[in-house]
């Protein structure tokens, strides 16, 4: 536990000192945002919202439902894997949970990883404790991407209404294919 909260110190003030570096762009600028050596551009109809909570970096409204979360963690802290197996758990396992895509691949240099789960949503009233509420959104959808490089993980999570999220699956790719360092 020590260890992941000096972890997630270390993140904030590496995404600090990174965005504090950059003084030609806005941090509120949505067409084009820096985040450390990752460089990505929102789609102009997403909106820039203030994130919900001290993990997130940036966070967008991409339907009236749907939001795009985006998270940084250095160095090992944040497997893929691990974060892979623990949105799964999020959602119900029962008949309506789904893998629907996992899948492993380089773009321009840039490791990455891609996974879309579909089914009963558990979100977390708090989501830092276990032990919070959970209220089920029925026939909802997750769709991340991992990004892999030297300094640490960027976590790409948009979730929302299945149907909202399929909708909007074409829009998430142009963004990854947005992705530069």
């Amino acid at each position: 536990m020590k260890l992941f909260f000096t972890s997630v110190l270390c993140a904030l003030i590496f995404v600090s000192f990174s965005c504090s570096n950059n003084k030609d762009l806005s941090k509120y600028d949505n067409t084009r945002l820096p985040v450390g050596p990752l460089q990505y551009q929102a789609l102009e109809d997403w909106d820039l919202g203030t994130p919900d909570n001290f993990m997130r970096l940036e966070q967008f409204q991409i339907q009236d439902n749907s939001e795009l979360a985006v998270y940084f963690l250095p160095g090992e802290a944040g497997s893929v894997d691990a974060n892979i197996a623990r949105w799964k758990k999020q959602f119900l396992a029962n008949e309506a949970r789904k893998v629907v895509f996992e899948k492993k691949y380089n773009y321009k240099s840039i490791p990455l990883t891609k996974i879309m789960i579909e089914g009963d949503y558990k979100e977390m009233v708090n989501p830092f404790d276990p032990s919070s509420e959970k209220k089920i959104k029925d026939s909802w959808a997750m769709f991340a991407v991992v990004a892999e490089l030297e300094e640490g993980k960027w976590f790409f999570k948009a979730l929302g209404p299945k149907e909202e999220l399929l909708s909007s699956q074409e829009d998430i790719d142009e963004f990854v294919s947005t992705f530069r360092i």
